[in-house]
């Protein structure tokens, strides 16, 4: 709990530092270019600032929730999810990239849908977040025996063996110049984590440095699915 309390002062810090410095700026400044300067840089530490707080919400609220019963759970249209997550992926101003999507459409999973989503999306998006711009994307979704399977690999850089077992750590980051750019909280990982904990499942991961990674998890089929 103390480290967890450190490192959330730390990821805090380096945005509030920025956000301050401009106010003071901002304060300062008589000349309207000046402040539709500053408000313009102060966008995106706010916009990361307040991307923490959610998911550091989320995952409190994952953690502390007891394991959803067979009852809870639902039959989840996933290949209507990553349709989606998928569309709006594409329609943002800096995507740059190719999907390639293989899905089974009848193939529908047993579980809660907005987590399902919560981690199809944060997979997805960070596929496409740390490859290179004209990269490729394969998103794959499939009956697997008595499960559905979920893959998403990328063209990316890869990931080094000796930090693939530390990625679903709060905050943990590979040390890569591309990655420490990328705007992302540290705790996609981690909730995806947590969400198929709770869906009986784990994340399964498997990258090649300079190649690309892939990755994916099984969800429970569900009854229509059978």
């Amino acid at each position: 709990r103390q480290d967890f309390l450190a490192n959330i002062s730390h990821e805090l810090r380096s945005p509030l530092t920025v956000i301050v410095g401009y106010l003071e700026a901002l304060q300062d400044s008589t000349a309207n270019h000046d402040t539709e300067e500053i408000v313009a840089r102060l966008s995106s530490p706010v916009q990361r600032m307040r991307d923490l707080v959610e998911d550091l919400l989320t995952l409190t609220r994952l953690e502390s929730s007891p394991r959803p019963s067979i009852y809870d759970l639902d039959d989840v249209n996933v290949a209507k999810i990553i349709n989606t997550i998928s569309n709006e992926i594409k329609g943002l101003k800096d995507f740059d990239h190719v999907i390639e999507m293989s899905i089974e459409q009848g193939a529908s999973a047993l579980g809660i849908p907005q987590e399902i989503y919560s981690a199809i999306n944060n997979l997805i998006t960070n596929a496409v977040r740390y490859t290179p711009a004209r990269g490729r994307i394969e998103i794959s979704w499939q009956k697997h025996g008595d499960r559905c399977l979920f893959e998403v690999a990328d063209t990316g850089p890869g990931i080094a063996t000796e930090h693939l077992q530390h990625l679903t750590e709060r905050f943990y980051r590979v040390d890569s110049p591309r990655i420490a750019k990328s705007g992302g909280t540290g705790l996609g990982l981690a909730i995806v984590k947590h969400i198929l904990l709770r869906h009986e499942s784990a994340l399964q991961i498997n990258s090649v440095l300079g190649e690309g990674s892939t990755f994916g998890f099984t969800l429970r089929r569900s009854r229509s699915s059978i």
